[in-house]
């Protein structure tokens, strides 16, 4: 079936594109058709409208001249009734100033009635409320009396718990200083014996620091040969005993060890062993592993050869030298070895010159600062190394090292617990201080209560009688402004009769003008209504002529397209019949090939639906199966959902009872199980009591609570309300003053700001270009124009040949050079007496360094500059160096060299010889 169905589809593919074909050549014939039919409508639809047009416009031509006329007679109307409504409006304008004269006069007397009335109703107003202050005066006065007689008894029993508390605050007082005193002698004692443990400290951690590293480099053979170190690390393979070398096994004092140094250095690698074997052993060892050689010194040999042998200067030693065996300090069994090294070598001064008869005597000397050695036959010498003299010695020093350490760890532990007992001490006196202080503390916090207490009696009392002789005099004050107020309201009653009378007569006057200025509205009216009239007819007039205008203008607009139109739909059909019999030609060749086609199909049809008929057969029957289940399982879920709508209705039922419940038995008190066993009433429906109680509650709202001094607490805070509205005055006129200070000091910082980034832009790019070419370009922009202050600065730099987006896709020494190109910028802006730089030059290449030099150097007329550095080109463009170095393992040195001085001394030099 597949393959039935295979050659079946690729027929139908190619049916279905002759097919397309077909329906394409069909819709392009139909087209064409629709379109030569479209064409032919289009030509006459416009002939019939060109004819059409050609009458409207003749029409339109006739028209416009009777319109034309009718015009110019309404225009001369309208003009006429204009010039009579103009004057009737001025008549109008006189009536109306003369009304509004007589309407202001009117206002202002029934304004001065008013006043007067409202003068009359204040001062009466003020009268019955002095009446008030002076009875509720007399109430507070009784009230006040009575206030102060408990105010007094309430301040004797005061007074007294006050003076017991303060009795019993000394005696607190006096026991607070004692242990104060404890503790400032146990604390004198810590601070007597701290700087004795730190000084113990100090110097256990300087002798720990030296013999770790001492140790260290005792352990790890630096400066040895490999040979060296290879057999001390092999020491079990050639030898048991462990054989030293040769400058681990003697000492001296350090005045003579750079001289013994400089006169043993060709032995002191040596190993020390007790006989041939063992020497031999160790050779061997290097050989096989190739590691060179090594000396070695033989014990058993030098003792059966060693003699006592004579002194070489019977009569003393020369003039102020030091015969090296006699300094020397070594273990017997190693005594023969130095006999045999040091034999006639003697330690003299640096200036000492030996005589030719001492010399002939074999004797060696060596200078004590290591610069020469002088035998008969040879003379060498030279500058000593600051490292010389430090090989000699160190296992002794380790040793000796050892030892210190030890005693000085037994001394620290010792003060270290002398001084933690007078810590305990001194923390039991802390904690029994501040026990007390606690206690004193409290007791103070008793007298302040009590002392504020008493302090609130007198202040309440004095209060109180202050009060009592204000009420007294704001009585008498009273009765004088009732009396006062009394007689102003007499004076006013009989000013209030002439007003009215005044301002009856004022309103005849009004009504007068009032009749007069209504006959002007209607003549005004009347004229208007005739000009409004007669304008409408004109402006309808002007709109029919400019109607026929626009109308002619549109018709000859439109007939000239028309003409266009016939013309472009006549071309058009011609070119629509040419493609029309080219299509239907196509279209007659494309059916002849598809009869062809719908043959073959018919065939594989026949085939394919034999093979599909059995396949849909058992297909049907699988459906049939699927269908039966979705329905099952459709059941389930319309199942399970009703079942968990029910649970979810049960759930909400429960949870509106519950809240149902505990309302009633929070705001009503009624147990809803009670009310359940009950029926119903039938005397009330559940709104009319929702309504009821709603009531209710407003009511009892409404009501709130009755306040019998609110009175007076007005008064007070009123007196409060106008003491924080002059303070809030106050505020407002000091945050104005306050806000036009910071005005001017943003703009007097901005200025300064502008001005100060303008000129660090200018030197920036003067800088950037001395260190880069003329060519590059860079700038200092500002983000935010407008808020300069807290803008940010976008820093740009395009050296020649690149368009980076932001300065971090520069290379490091570029970035180097435009952060030292700003740097020299805000220098220059505000050059300081000197500038420490701390390796700036180390991202720079020799080029780029020359430059920075120049511009230090440029720089420097005017300041002192300080550089670090590792950079050979930068040491040596600058005029004092600072070296630092280390002859010793952990001591610095510092060796300054002034290039100036040496300038000059050759310069002199130079000037000398010529």
């Amino acid at each position: 079936m597949n393959e039935e169905q295979k050659r079946l589809n690729e027929l139908t593919t190619k049916l279905q594109t002759k097919e397309n074909e077909k329906n394409l050549l069909a819709q392009n014939i139909r087209f064409l058709q629709d379109k030569k039919q479209n064409l032919g409508q289009q030509i006459t639809a416009a002939s019939q409208l060109t004819d059409n047009l050609n009458r409207e416009i003749a029409f339109l031509a006739h028209d416009l001249e009777g319109e034309q006329a009718q015009m110019e007679a309404a225009t001369q109307k309208v003009e006429t009734l204009r010039q009579a409504a103009e004057s009737v409006k001025q008549r109008h304008n006189a009536g109306r100033q003369h009304l509004d004269a007589q309407q202001y006069k009117d206002k202002e007397a029934e304004r001065q009635l008013f006043e007067q009335e409202k003068k009359i109703a204040v001062f009466q107003s003020q009268k019955d409320n002095l009446q008030h202050q002076i009875s509720e005066n007399q109430i507070r006065f009784q009230t006040r009396q009575e206030e102060i007689a408990e105010m007094k008894t309430g301040l004797q029993q005061t007074d007294e718990e006050l003076s017991n508390a303060q009795e019993y605050l000394q005696h607190l007082l006096a026991e607070e200083e004692n242990l104060q005193e404890q503790i400032a002698a146990a604390t004198r004692q810590v601070e007597t014996l701290q700087p004795q443990l730190n000084d113990l400290h100090r110097r256990y951690d300087a002798r720990q620091n030296e013999y770790r590293l001492l140790k260290s480099m005792v352990d790890s053979m630096e400066g040895f040969p490999d040979s060296v170190k290879y057999l001390k690390q092999q020491s079990n393979q050639w030898n048991q005993s462990a054989a030293p070398l040769l400058l681990d096994v003697l000492n001296c004092p350090d005045e003579y060890k750079v001289a013994l140094e400089n006169y043993l250095k060709t032995w002191l690698n040596h190993y020390v062993v007790n006989n041939r074997q063992e020497a031999a052993a160790a050779m061997q060892l290097l050989d096989r592993n190739n590691k060179g050689k090594a000396g070695f010194f033989i014990l058993e040999d030098l003792t059966a050869t060693s003699q006592t042998r004579p002194a070489l200067f019977e009569a003393g030693l020369p003039h102020g030298a030091v015969e090296a065996l006699q300094i020397v300090s070594v273990q017997p069994q190693y005594r023969p070895l130095l006999a045999h090294l040091l034999y006639g070598v003697y330690i003299v001064p640096g200036n000492f010159e030996p005589t030719m008869e001492q010399l002939q005597t074999g004797a060696v000397f060596v200078s004590g600062n290591g610069k020469f050695i002088r035998r008969q036959t040879a003379f060498e010498g030279g500058s000593a190394g600051a490292y010389e003299g430090k090989r000699i010695g160190k296992r002794q020093q380790l040793e000796q090292l050892q030892t210190e350490i030890e005693t000085t760890g037994t001394q620290i532990n010792q003060l270290q617990n002398t001084i933690e007992q007078q810590k305990n001490q001194l923390r039991q006196v802390a904690n029994t201080l501040n026990n007390k202080r606690s206690e004193i503390s409290r007791h103070k916090q008793t007298i302040d209560g009590i002392s504020k207490k008493s302090m609130s009696f007198k202040l309440r009392i004095e209060s109180l009688q202050s009060y009592i002789q204000e009420s007294e005099t704001k009585d008498t004050g009273l009765h004088g402004q009732i009396n006062q107020l009394q007689q102003q309201i007499q004076q006013l009653m009989q000013q209030l009769s002439g007003l009215k009378d005044s301002y009856a007569a004022q309103r005849t006057l009004t009504g007068q003008a009032e009749t007069a200025f209504a006959e002007l509205n209607r003549q005004l009216a009347q004229a208007n209504e005739e000009f409004n009239r007669q304008n409408i007819e004109f402006h309808k007039q002007q709109n029919r002529l400019n109607s026929i205008e626009q109308s002619l203008r549109f018709k000859e607009n439109q007939l000239a397209e028309t003409d266009k139109q016939l013309a472009d739909n006549n071309n058009q059909l011609t070119q629509t019949n040419e493609q029309l019999t080219a299509q239907t030609a196509a279209l007659q060749e494309t059916e002849e090939v598809l009869q062809v086609f719908y043959r073959k199909k018919s065939e594989h049809e026949k085939l394919v639906s034999q093979a599909e008929s059995a396949y849909y057969e058992a297909r049907g029957t699988i459906a049939d199966v699927e269908k039966e289940l979705r329905e099952q399982n459709r059941l389930r879920q319309q199942s399970e959902a009703l079942l968990n709508s029910l649970e979810h209705s049960l759930t909400e039922l429960k949870i509106k009872l519950l809240s149902l419940k505990e309302r009633l038995d929070i705001e009503f008190q009624v147990n809803i199980d009670d009310i359940m066993e009950r029926a119903p009433s039938e005397e009330f429906t559940l709104p009319d009591l929702e309504e009821k109680v709603e009531k209710m509650r407003t009511q009892i709202a409404r009501f709130g609570e009755i306040n019998p001094l609110a009175i007076e607490a007005y008064n007070e805070i009123k007196e409060r309300y106008d003491f924080i509205i002059a303070q809030r005055e106050d505020l407002v006129e000091a945050k104005k003053l306050l806000q036009k200070t910071m005005r001017e000091i943003e703009k007097t910082a901005t200025e300064k700001f502008m001005d100060a980034f303008n000129k660090v832009r200018e030197h920036f790019i003067e800088v950037f270009r001395a260190l880069f070419t003329d060519e590059d370009t860079c700038d200092l922009v500002l983000t935010n124009t407008e808020d300069p202050l807290e803008s940010e600065i976008d820093i740009i730099a395009r050296p020649k040949g690149k368009r980076p987006q932001s300065i971090n896709q520069l290379s490091g020494g570029e970035k180097s050079l435009t952060a030292l190109a700003l740097v020299f910028a805000l220098y220059l802006y505000k050059p300081a007496p000197f500038c420490i730089l701390d390796e700036v030059d180390a991202p720079l290449d020799d080029v780029n360094v020359s430059k920075f030099s120049n511009m230090i150097r440029r720089f420097s007329e005017n300041s002192q500059f300080i550089l670090v550095t590792h950079n050979k080109n930068t040491m040596a463009a600058v005029d004092v160096i600072y070296g630092v170095t280390m002859p010793e393992e952990g001591v610095s040195k510092v060796v300054p060299v002034d290039f100036r001085s040496l300038t000059n001394e050759y310069n002199e030099v130079t000037l000398n010889e010529k």
